[in-house]
């Protein structure tokens, strides 16, 4: 081969491969930089999202804990207990917070006032 076509074919082959190697430098850096604001966005979603649940969490409990306490209050003195207002209660707080699935006062056997017999008919009886 002539010494014109050895430099063409050289610095042809020299060109291709620094050629290569930038795009390669350039992809693996797009790569790096795709991933970290995937990473980026994926954490502010989630903290997004960790927020909102434990708002929702909070706002559920503390509502609970507020229901726990006026029963609490409503049964205080046995002589006092009204059975439809503890059930309109809660049926009440439940119709308000349609989150609450399954939310119902329970009473061991005769605790509430003593008079489990005259309620068993009763429609917030179990």
């Amino acid at each position: 081969m002539s010494l014109r076509i050895t430099l063409v074919f050289s610095v042809g082959v020299l060109l291709l491969v620094m050629g290569l190697g930038i795009t390669l430098s350039g992809w693996v850096v797009i790569q790096a930089d795709a991933q970290r604001q995937a990473k980026s966005q994926a954490r502010a979603l989630l903290d997004s999202y960790g927020q909102s649940i434990g708002k929702d969490v909070g706002l559920s409990i503390k509502n609970a804990q507020t229901a726990a306490a006026t029963v609490e209050s409503l049964v205080a003195d046995p002589a006092l207990v009204n059975r439809d207002q503890i059930g309109g209660m809660i049926r009440h707080l439940v119709e308000a917070n349609p989150g609450f699935v399954g939310m119902t006062p329970v009473f061991d056997a005769n605790a509430l006032d003593g008079r489990d017999a005259e309620f068993v008919s009763h429609p917030m009886s179990d």
